[in-house]
């Protein structure tokens, strides 16, 4: 059995009637006539059957909901993963977005004990911080020459590997040769057999005029075009959104970033994409524009190539975001790379060859792990400095083409696949120019690097006193304090945690020796377990820190303001 019909294997168990949206199967006095026929007793057990199921289809949900490490990446595949399921609960397995196209290799379909009732859940799950800037030094170095897409073969399969960029996520821009600058906050993927599927969440920067114009321009929804196993069920979510689309949904982090993920699997063997999806996102949907040719059945000639033509506009537009992707493929080995330093060498330059005390920890919801690495500085490293991504084409030759549930095809090789076939066919429109396009990196958090090295000294004064103790006061919540010593011209602050007040906490520590001046308190937050809230908001704030060994961070009071702020309402909320 191949590893897709094995994933897919419980909607097969499930009766075509129990597939069906039962809204297609009302009569005209709206009633099930397969209901009608059963005895009132039999009624009265299907009845108290359904509401069981309806209990746990909303146990299940809040689970979902409550679970994941409440990052912008997982939190998107959970995202998905509920509505999947609320599908599967309201109106069977017929009616799934063409999303669930791209996304289902990221989740696992269950059968709820004792029942045909389908489920959906995340994979098993990964996750990873990291820091952009550090990640793209790596890959424009030459320690990259060698890199091999088939190397991913070598991931664990079937697990679904996140990384989370940390610090701000306007720290890191990309500019493409228009001018138009986009972020990103995260990157997933996930391999099944051969096949390396993933996605990018990020977006476009846009001006305040832009934004607004987006939020005041809300085109309507309409029915055209839908197939018609879906058109109950999307009639009736399309009509309680009074048929509009709802204002841009902002990326977390930003305020003019419009949330956009793009999507796609590509074949690690024959290095070609066989399908790629960009989605953006409005407050009642995802906007949705694929390069699968049967989206395009529907239309006659003429419409099918203004559709073509559109798709092909709004792909370019974002293919800053296209290429990035292209380079997130060598973050694993970015995760493994370490520079080699002897022993000898190491305590010759008087550096730690032991691992450092308090090396990640535990935070609100998981625990941190910090994987080491040399960083070997070079002062020439320009500031802003191109990338040119890796191009990897796509499949021109065919396309997949879906499957009735239980069915089997072929693949381009002649295996056998679950749930679709490959078509042999010529589509040179899915083809873009083979000509790399250029990202200019801009690199503020390198340049900030370069010029924090002299406060390290001053980091260092602060003696081993610097966690505070808890039996000092019986105070119930913890505060998160943010404090500035006031002899810091450049933006430099202490982020830690004490039981007490940040204002005795400024005190003690600006009563120790070698501190020329006072601290003072820049601001505070009280929460039920600041210790871990600590750990999780040192996670992201990594990159701004000025030594391993003390809580200085070097960066605009804002954007750390914004993380500590991100942190406690994801400790809050937890993937909501």
């Amino acid at each position: 059995m191949d590893e897709k019909k094995r994933r897919l294997s419980a909607l097969n168990k499930m009766p075509s009637i129990a597939q069906i949206d039962h809204r297609l199967l009302l009569d005209k006095n709206g009633r099930l006539p397969f209901i009608s026929q059963l005895s009132k007793s039999e009624q009265r057990k299907l009845k108290a059957h359904a509401k069981i199921i309806s209990k746990r289809y909303t146990d299940i949900l809040k689970k979902i909901t409550q679970s994941g490490a409440g990052f912008p990446v997982d939190k998107f595949l959970r995202e998905l993963v509920y509505e999947y399921t609320h599908r599967y609960a309201s109106s069977g397995a017929n009616t799934q977005p063409l999303n669930f196209n791209y996304f289902e290799s990221f989740c696992n379909i269950r059968l709820m004990s004792n029942t045909v009732a389908p489920y959906a859940v995340p994979s098993d799950e990964i996750d990873h911080l990291f820091n952009l800037t550090d990640y793209f030094d790596y890959c424009t170095s030459d320690k990259m020459d060698n890199f091999n897409l088939t190397s991913l073969m070598e991931l664990p399969e079937n697990k679904t590997l996140h990384f989370t960029t940390n610090g701000d996520v306007l720290d890191f821009s990309i500019l493409n040769a228009e001018g138009k600058e986009f972020v990103i906050s995260g990157f997933s993927m996930i391999r099944r057999k051969n096949f390396l599927h993933w996605y990018l969440l990020g977006g476009e920067i846009l001006t305040q005029e832009e934004w607004k114009l987006k939020s005041t321009d809300q085109p309507e929804v309409t029915l055209d075009n839908i197939h018609p196993r879906k058109k109950a069920f999307l009639t009736e979510a399309i009509e309680k959104n009074n048929y509009l689309y709802g204002l841009p949904v902002a990326l977390e982090g930003t305020e003019t970033a419009i949330r956009t993920i793009v999507t796609g699997e590509i074949d690690l063997v024959t290095k070609k994409y066989l399908g790629r999806c960009l989605m953006t996102e409005t407050e009642n949907s995802f906007n949705l524009i694929s390069d699968d040719p049967e989206i395009f059945d529907a239309y006659d000639t003429d419409e099918r190539q203004n559709m073509i033509d559109i798709m092909k506009k709004q792909v370019n537009h974002v293919s800053a975001m296209w290429d990035l992707a292209n380079s997130m493929f060598q973050i694993p080995s970015y995760f493994a790379y370490k520079v080699n330093v002897t022993k000898e060498v190491a305590v010759t330059a008087g550096r730690q060859v032991q691992k450092l005390k308090g090396s990640g920890g535990r935070g609100i919801h998981a625990k941190y792990t910090n994987v080491s690495a040399i960083n070997i500085i070079d002062s020439n490293v320009p500031v802003i400095r191109p990338v040119i991504p890796t191009h990897y084409n796509t499949n021109t030759s065919g396309y997949w083409r879906r499957l009735p549930q239980g069915s089997t095809g072929k693949g381009p090789n002649g295996e056998i696949e679950s749930g679709r076939t490959w078509i042999k066919a010529k589509n040179e429109w899915r083809e873009t120019s083979k000509a790399p396009r250029t990202i200019y990196i801009k690199s503020t958090i390198r340049a900030a690097e370069l010029k924090a090295l002299e406060y390290e000294q001053m980091a260092k004064v602060i003696s081993t006193t610097d966690k505070p103790d808890k039996e000092k006061t019986n105070v119930e919540y913890g505060v998160l304090y943010v404090l500035r010593c006031t002899i810091m011209k450049e933006e430099v602050y202490k982020v830690g945690w004490t039981s007490g007040t940040a204002k005795e906490r400024a005190k003690q520590i600006s009563s120790a020796t070698g501190v020329p001046l006072s601290f003072v308190v820049v601001d505070s937050w009280k929460h039920e377990d600041s210790e871990a809230l600590e750990k999780s908001v040192h996670a992201m704030l990594e990159p701004y820190r000025i030594n391993d060994k003390r809580e200085f961070f070097k960066a605009k009071y804002q954007s750390i303001k914004k993380v500590i702020e991100s942190e406690i309402q994801r400790s809050t909320l937890k993937g909501l």
